[in-house]
């Protein structure tokens, strides 16, 4: 996958109320969402800290992930199957 995040969709088909979902990419390494304890489906719009040149994040300032490679879904605690996480990416 190559481009902007825009937001990430999880529905749960048969998830435990202590399912914990983390979505993440490789290339560079990110974390882009973790739910814990969630069975809800449900929208979300991660974004990143937007940085100074010195490397510090400016408050309340966010902008899209970027992406370029594999995304993983990693589910924790519940039914096999249980979740489908759809990406919702602008090139």
């Amino acid at each position: 996958i190559y481009g902007l995040l825009v937001g990430i969709h999880l529905d749960h088909t048969t998830g435990a109320a202590t399912a914990d979902v983390t979505v993440t990419t490789g290339s560079p390494p990110q974390t882009l969402l973790v739910v814990t304890d969630s069975p809800t489906d449900a929208w979300y719009y991660p974004r990143a800290p937007i940085h100074t040149a010195a490397a510090a994040a400016i408050s309340a300032q966010y902008t899209p992930f970027t992406i370029a490679g594999y995304v993983t879904v990693a589910v924790a605690q519940s039914n096999a199957g249980s979740v489908v996480a759809t990406l919702l990416v602008e090139e």
